[in-house]
């Protein structure tokens, strides 16, 4: 109500208010013409004629981001001096700007901007990418908490790798694990790590043909280490990608000159061959090859149960021969105990006493009529029937 009552009374004194916040500043113009910056406050002006205008701007926002920023700076130098901060960049600098002693922001080459002096000493510094392109260490730590940077390249080489440096497309030099900072502007720059460390490929699932032409699955481990990056890298176009082809071609060789047999009675006998065949080519490219090993050997289905039946047949076979063994063994010793029970009597009527053991174990009661000695001697008495004779 009091607003509306303030308004009306503007209205009729032909007036302008603007009000001016403790974060803001005011432009006023009257007929397309800078009048002043307003500061904080509440300021009147006439305006019988409606020709006046003003611009409030939020100074917390450092940038005086406006279409009248190089208007001020050409017909207005002195008011543009006292509240504004101007920084020019050329085309081959780059400038930092700083609040209060602090990093800000970067500004970009072929530049010209206007950033509000209300609450910070401003400063910039310019830097010269003409000629030298990478970041001290000092300044990229001012860099790092900016995200997504475009004028910039900050790459980390982690230990045990090597980083290769690559301007407008050119290899330039290697980089030592570390922090490293680049300016992009003007240039290609791009930066690559690889592993030092040892390494494993896998050949997975190879469909190959024997030599007696039975089919297969093969899977292939390989352990490698890049001795040389440079030229790993600029030899071929994926160094990962050769080593995979140059395995294939080792393993499809060294395959077919093996019989399924020769495979399966000795599947490591084809590591040498691979080795021996793909390491001289890798080592022209930096890449030593430590050893490899065939990880799986897979027949297909038909062929897997006709080779299980073959070693079932064989298991079989082996058995039946042990067995064949153990009974002649145990042939043998039941000769050689009748031999020694009938050359002592002793001994046999120990043996006695044992199968009468034995035989009484499973009797829950025995009578004896007519002695010991005497049920023993009926115990092993074998009687044959009379055969009668034959009529004629």
């Amino acid at each position: 109500m009091i607003k509306s009552f303030y308004s009306l009374i503007n209205k009729l004194l032909m007036r302008e208010q603007i009000t001016v916040a403790a974060h803001e500043r005011a432009l006023v113009f009257r007929q397309g013409k800078l009048l002043q910056v307003l500061l904080p406050g509440v300021y009147y002006f006439s305006n019988p004629f409606g020709d006046l205008t003003y611009d409030v701007y939020d100074v917390n926002s450092l940038e005086f981001n406006s279409p009248l920023a190089d208007m001020l700076r050409k017909q207005y130098p002195e008011i543009v001096a006292q509240h504004f901060f101007a920084a020019d960049v050329s085309d081959l600098q780059v400038g930092l700007l700083f609040e209060d002693g602090n990093f800000s922001t970067i500004v970009q080459p072929a530049t010209r901007k206007l950033y509000w002096k209300a609450f910070h000493a401003l400063s910039l510094e310019l830097i010269d990418i003409s000629d030298s392109y990478e970041i001290p260490a000092e300044k990229l730590q001012q860099f790092m908490r900016i995200k997504n940077p475009t004028s910039f390249l900050c790459q980390i080489v982690p230990e045990a790798s090597v980083g290769l440096l690559f301007v407008n497309g050119k290899f330039e030099r290697t980089l030592p694990p570390g922090v490293y900072g680049f300016w992009k502007i003007g240039r290609d720059i791009r930066c690559e790590t690889i592993d030092t460390r040892l390494q494993q490929t896998d050949i997975s699932g190879q469909e190959l043909l024997t030599k007696d032409r039975i089919s297969l699955r093969i899977t292939l481990t390989c352990w490698f280490v890049v001795t040389d990056p440079v030229k790993a890298r600029t030899s071929v176009s994926n160094y990962a990608e050769h080593l995979h082809k140059e395995l294939q071609f080792g393993l499809r060789e060294a395959v077919g000159g093996k019989t399924l047999d020769e495979l399966l009675d000795n599947k490591e006998a084809i590591n040498p061959e691979i080795l021996n065949a793909a390491r001289p080519k890798m080592a022209e490219i930096g890449i030593e090859l430590r050893s490899l090993g065939v990880k799986d050997l897979i027949l297909p289905g038909d062929m897997r149960e006709l080779v299980n039946k073959v070693i079932e047949a064989k298991k079989l076979a082996e058995a039946n021969l042990i067995k064949r063994r153990e009974e002649t063994a145990a042939t043998r010793s039941l000769l050689n105990t009748a031999k020694l029970m009938e050359d002592n009597p002793t001994l046999l009527r120990l043996k006695e006493l044992e199968t009468l053991e034995k035989l009484t174990e499973q009797i829950q009661t025995l009578h004896v009529y007519s002695g010991f000695n005497q049920l023993l001697t009926e115990l092993i008495s074998l009687k044959t029937p009379a055969v009668p004779d034959k009529k004629e």
